[in-house]
């Protein structure tokens, strides 16, 4: 069975509200010039981080967490480089994540990443521009098979504990939380005709 998913399918039972489009900028870049997804787990280990387990309910699904962030990108490019790495937390020509010892505790590598018992608790993301020249910023899209690890890393950017500095630059427009199910669920709902 193959699903086709079209917008005019799922008219019966929802309607486009908004559509937002995005692009990709400079080899994987984002607005303010910093490579996006040098954290990202590959592809191979992706599945494993991102899809709930088989022995969970929701199995093969993903919990999505959908942002958009408008930026300041007049201030943040007005700062001198060294000042947009530090609020970063790596270097912008080469993207080298700095060493813990010189991370800035408010950087965005710093508080996006979430971390017990001392391991780190990753997330599929990708981040991608969008906008005009006068309304412009990232798209978030990230990937878990646990919401909990989206919502701490949230927490931490916001200010529990210190707040991210990127978050002086650049501000939650939307987001919400959405689950994903496996193409094998939603076939259980296809007619005969769509298999």
């Amino acid at each position: 069975m193959i699903l086709r998913p079209r917008r005019s399918a799922l008219s019966p039972a929802a309607r486009l509200e908004r559509e937002l489009t995005g692009w990709s900028y400079r080899h994987s870049r984002d607005l303010t010039g910093f490579e996006d997804g040098t954290e990202n787990p590959s592809l191979l280990d992706a599945p494993e981080i991102a899809l709930i387990p088989d022995e969970m309910p929701g199995a093969g699904g993903s919990v999505l967490l959908f942002q958009q962030w408008p930026h300041d990108s007049a201030v943040f490019h007005a700062l001198p480089v060294d000042a947009q790495e530090r609020i970063i937390g790596r270097t912008k020509a080469d993207s080298i994540e700095f060493d813990d010892d010189a991370m800035p505790p408010d950087s965005h590598v710093a508080r996006t990443k979430v971390n017990v018992d001392g391991e780190e608790q990753k997330i599929f993301r990708r981040n991608v521009p969008y906008g005009t020249v006068t309304d412009h910023g990232t798209v978030f899209v990230g990937f878990s098979r646990e919401q909990w690890r989206m919502h701490r890393m949230l927490e931490q950017m916001a200010g529990i504990g210190v707040r991210d500095a990127l978050t002086r630059y650049t501000t939650p427009l939307t987001g919400a939380y959405y689950f994903i199910p496996s193409i094998g669920a939603l076939g259980r709902f296809a007619t005969p005709a769509e298999d």
